[in-house]
């Protein structure tokens, strides 16, 4: 590793999230359209929920740390213990500069359990305004499990991130949920769901405050043309 220079001001920290919940369950009434893309959103979440949990808490507790060199690893340091229903645990996420990246990687240890466990490693631009981050399954099951690529506005005009199956030797290998925001927009709030082995693209734009929208899928409603719903979840003729 090699650290170009040694000010933890110039390591912006990556971006490292889900995406928000989708729809509004107190709408008195939900159609095809809406119901089509709350679903296939939903698959996904429930996957990314259940495997990234652990992940995610970790990242969100290192950030509460103060870094320090680690004269073993040549890196920044960031370590936090903290408490989940299943046991104490300590996240370690060590950042570095190589050239024109930051580097970085998350070790958690799971106390009495397992030390040390690369959860996740990755980079991103020295601006932090996009990056990618590889992700292992489990302790337990030490493969690759989820890739995911983003990107950031520092000015806040747009975010997005994509996750991707990267289970080797899976079938659905490559299929990915892509989740992004652009300010302005009618409908700001984008998801793209790719199948790979159906070669499918699934395409939901959606209004965050109103939670009104409108998906394509050409297999599912056999056209290409946007079905749309309004704020109460009905199908609606698109303007």
């Amino acid at each position: 590793m090699s650290l170009k220079i040694n000010q933890t001001y110039h390591l912006r920290m990556p971006l490292f999230k889900t995406y928000p919940a989708f729809g509004n369950a107190t709408a008195q009434r939900s159609e095809l359209a809406y119901n089509f893309a709350a679903l296939n959103v939903g698959i996904w979440n429930t996957v990314l929920y259940v495997n990234l949990v652990l992940p995610v808490a970790a990242w969100h507790e290192v950030r509460k740390s103060e870094p320090v060199w680690n004269l073993d690893k040549k890196a920044w340091l960031w370590q936090k213990e903290f408490n989940q229903a299943s046991g104490t645990y300590v996240a370690s996420l060590y950042g570095w500069i190589d050239g024109n990246q930051s580097k970085w990687e998350m070790y958690v240890t799971h106390e009495g359990v397992y030390t040390d466990f690369l959860w996740y490693e990755g980079e991103a631009l020295l601006s932090a305004e996009s990056g990618s981050w590889r992700l292992n399954h489990n302790p337990n099951n030490n493969t690759r499990y989820i890739d995911i690529e983003w990107e950031n506005d520092v000015d806040g005009d747009y975010d997005n991130i994509k996750f991707i199956n990267a289970i080797p030797g899976q079938a659905a290998k490559g299929s990915y949920i892509h989740y992004g925001r652009e300010e302005g927009s009618e409908l700001e709030i984008f998801y793209d769901i790719f199948g790979q082995e159906e070669n499918r693209l699934i395409e939901i734009d959606y209004d965050e405050v109103s939670t009104s929208g409108r998906v394509k899928d050409n297999v599912f409603f056999g056209d290409e043309q946007w079905h749309c719903w309004n704020d109460v979840h009905q199908d609606i003729d698109c303007e």
